[in-house]
């Protein structure tokens, strides 16, 4: 049988603060993030008005990729440290499910060099009212991370259907059998993308559920339509 493993919100209904010891780690973790994006950045800056033409938009590529790196990491910190201090509410609005699956898809290939390696499967009809700025930043992050952790030739899996009121996205990428420490492969629930993911779910009174079958973590993320959303209990 599958293990499952299920993530809740620390607190529900209140907006407590995040412990000390979480502030510094998610900065530390985004400054580390940072550190390669910006530097890349810095030291373009500083050659690519005396190179040569030819290498020139070689070079401007790998600007325009690192801002857009750094943006990323900005946008998921931020929404990040708000759903750790219970702030923040989602803004539901007119979603393009495929069109948005198929333009993160592209942007990550692109941005991890990794063509082709996403395949997307998208079963929803037209277009529906989601939190659009939180599901692209919850699943930009997954699929960044299962990209990272595959190998080149694994596919990494991506479907999207309506069931009911509610749209739910599954992610499926071959975890590596060295991807912990001590050999142990790292289980999906760990790290700031599941987080990020598992708080935007419960903050727009969805779910989002992880489990390994067969070697493959995969990620089910379900959110509801906004006219499926109840209103917040009164406090």
């Amino acid at each position: 049988m599958a293990a499952r493993a299920r993530a809740t919100p620390g607190t529900r209904g209140g907006k407590p603060k995040a412990p000390a010891g979480e502030n510094e780690e998610l900065l530390d973790r985004l400054v580390h993030d940072l550190r390669n994006p910006l530097g890349v950045i810095a030291y373009y800056s500083e050659v690519v008005s005396d190179a040569a033409e030819s290498e020139r938009l070689e070079m401007c590529e790998r600007l325009r990729i690192n801002a857009q790196r750094a943006l990323h990491i900005l946008e998921e910190f931020s929404l990040l440290g708000e759903l750790r201090q219970g702030a923040g509410r989602p803004l539901f609005e007119p979603c393009d499910v495929a069109a948005l699956v198929c333009q993160l898809s592209g942007e990550l290939e692109s941005l991890e060099r990794r063509p082709g390696q996403i395949q997307a499967r998208v079963d929803v009809g037209g277009t529906v009212r989601l939190a659009r700025a939180h599901l692209t930043c919850a699943l930009r992050g997954l699929l960044r991370e299962a990209l990272r952790g595959a190998a080149r030739d694994d596919v990494v899996e991506l479907t999207a259907c309506q069931h009911g009121r509610h749209v739910v996205f599954v992610l499926s990428s071959a975890l590596p059998a060295t991807a912990g420490r001590g050999g142990r492969s790292r289980t999906p629930t760990r790290g700031l993308e599941f987080e990020l993911a598992a708080g935007v779910a419960a903050l727009c009174r969805g779910r989002c559920t992880a489990e390994m079958r067969a070697g493959r973590s995969v990620i089910t993320l379900t959110l509801p339509q906004a006219d499926s959303v109840p209103p917040p209990s009164a406090s």
